[in-house]
């Protein structure tokens, strides 16, 4: 379904905007829990630990305890950290550390705390292939962002650095349907939306690590 919300187009067609395929470089579905199985952790309701919000906030307050807070949904791989790895389900973390979706040494790393969810990835122009330094990326829902992308509120806000690298990590669970979208736009930048992570199957609540890493931007000609 996120893959129908943003199916590619090309850079600075008519309407000013652009949008990349969720799939593009990893398979989105690879990153998605296998059909049929149970996620694991410290709670077994999928909304237990969490209130839910409306789509238009995209994220959750969690419950907390004496100062502890719930894990959340967990669907852990094998890989201990430092094993290498392909995709997040690799890891028993659910984080496969990768800044592009080609990337061939990834290694599994430390989950997010809390049951928030961590976005990294490479800021990338769509038109040469080359890491964009200084840009910045909202993470948004996309149902949010179908009601209208400007007025969506994020869930994390982020400035690429000089390798075009984005690390963010979310203040709360993120609780949303159908997916998450990276969004640049505005000055030297067409509005351009890429597809960065899913639900859990059969949930609104997500994995500690984002599932794309190719994050795009469309140049305006100068």
């Amino acid at each position: 379904m996120l893959t129908a919300l943003v199916a590619t187009v090309g850079c600075g067609d008519d309407k000013g905007t652009s949008a990349t395929d969720a799939s593009t470089g990893t398979a989105a579905d690879t990153e998605e829990p296998t059909a049929g199985t149970t996620p694991t952790g410290t709670t077994t309701d999928a909304t237990a630990g969490t209130t839910t919000t409306d789509d238009t906030e995209g994220t959750t307050t969690p419950t907390t305890t004496e100062g502890a807070c719930e894990d959340g949904m967990q669907m852990p791989g094998a890989g201990a950290e430092g094993s290498a790895c392909t995709l997040n389900a690799d890891c028993e973390s659910e984080s496969c550390i990768k800044w592009t979706d080609s990337q061939t040494d990834a290694v599994c790393g430390v989950r997010a705390e809390c049951g928030n969810t961590r976005f990294i990835g490479t800021l990338t122009d769509f038109a040469t292939g080359e890491p964009i330094a200084g840009a910045e990326l909202r993470v948004v829902g996309a149902l949010a962002a179908i009601q209208g992308i400007e007025s969506a509120v994020d869930i994390v806000k982020v400035t690429s650095g000089a390798d075009g690298h984005i690390d963010a990590t979310s203040e709360t669970p993120v609780n949303t349907g159908i997916g998450v979208i990276g969004v640049v736009g505005g000055g030297d930048y067409y509005l351009t939306a890429t597809g960065l992570a899913q639900p859990y199957t059969g949930t609104t609540l997500y994995p500690p690590l984002n599932g794309i890493h190719d994050i795009w931007a469309c140049l305006r000609p100068s």
